[in-house]
């Protein structure tokens, strides 16, 4: 694996970068109100998806109101405001939003493994948005990498999804928590985490750095 590939993407020096409007056509969500809506559980209804920063940003299964057009699978759901500005999530089926969550549809086809590393980009430019500001009118203009890790595109196939992360990457990750070498693919460790997001599963926390990666 080549230096660049290690290196996280905010250290990263290029002249050239790309804008989430290159990539996705930016939609504003439904703008529902969760206490407004009738709660029922899986198999019936589709994800409430929120501005919240974990759970795949989804607080609620509801029954979808007469006039609404889910967004469709395969989407990225982006908190406009609130604490978790720019949360980014993956979303596997289809799902209606509160107020402040952007719908982002890929303009070409892209992976599960692509729509993770869009996903975590867009997370990374969070900083920005400290102090209460909002990324109402900048999402589409938030500028991305043009470089794409090899390991983006060795990951498994949507149907092949497992709880072992191992599948999805190309070899262990094994951070570096030394003065001299700190966030050592930490880039693999943000996928990692958004993983277990889009399985839906809960994320073991012990062992575990706020990236995702385990400590060894």
């Amino acid at each position: 694996m080549t230096a660049t590939a290690m290196t996280p993407i905010w250290m990263r020096v290029t002249t050239e970068m790309l804008l989430v409007q290159d990539l996705f056509d930016v939609a504003y969500g439904q703008s529902l109100e969760l206490n407004r809506l009738t709660r029922v559980v899986p198999p019936n209804g589709v994800n409430f998806v929120s501005r919240a920063m974990r759970n795949n940003g989804v607080t609620a299964r509801v029954a979808v109101p007469g006039g609404v057009e889910p967004s469709p699978a395969g989407c990225l759901s982006v908190a406009l405001s609130g604490n978790g500005v720019l949360s980014t999530f993956v979303q596997p089926e289809p799902f209606i939003c509160g107020f402040h969550v952007a719908v982002l549809m890929p303009k070409r086809e892209m992976s599960v493994g692509e729509l993770l590393w869009w996903a975590q980009a867009i997370h990374a430019n969070a900083y920005r948005y400290s102090y209460g500001r909002q990324a109402n009118r900048t999402i589409r203009t938030i500028e991305l990498p043009t470089e794409i890790p090899d390991w983006v595109f060795e990951t498994a196939a949507p149907g092949q999804l497992t709880t072992d992360l191992a599948c999805y990457l190309p070899e262990p990750l094994v951070p570096s928590v030394t003065p001299a070498a700190p966030y050592v693919r930490a880039g693999a460790g943000f996928v990692r985490r958004s993983v277990w997001a889009v399985l839906g599963v809960e994320s073991p926390n012990q062992g575990f750095c706020s990236a995702g990666c385990e400590f060894r």
